[in-house]
């Protein structure tokens, strides 16, 4: 697959400075194939959470990694979901902003 056939330009893959995490899969996974995603190892942390970690051992997982919210405040996503976890009821729900708080991001 070519970065053309993905939708992408050449220069989305060049960023400066630090690892192409994010992006290292362009080129190799077809973006429209579940199975090509899967055979590159997508999905595997999900089911190391669900059979191997349990709620607990993935938040502290979550927490080690230091993964925070990409807000203004870059709240630790840990302490979001250890909330969540401690919330009174049997449903509990986790809400991703995807758009992010800029009135100006839909256009």
């Amino acid at each position: 697959m070519t970065d053309a056939s993905a939708g992408l330009s050449p220069q989305i893959r060049i960023l400066p400075g630090g690892d192409q995490r994010l992006l290292a899969e362009i080129g190799v996974v077809d973006p429209t194939s579940l199975g090509s995603y899967r055979k590159a190892g997508g999905y595997a942390g999900l089911k190391r959470a669900i059979e191997k970690l349990g709620p607990e051992g993935t938040i502290d997982e979550i927490a080690a990694a230091g993964l925070r919210g990409r807000g203004g405040g870059g709240y630790p996503t840990a302490d979001k979901w250890r909330a969540a976890r401690a919330a009174a009821g049997e449903s509990k729900v986790v809400v991703a902003n995807l758009i992010g708080a800029d009135p100006t991001a839909l256009g």
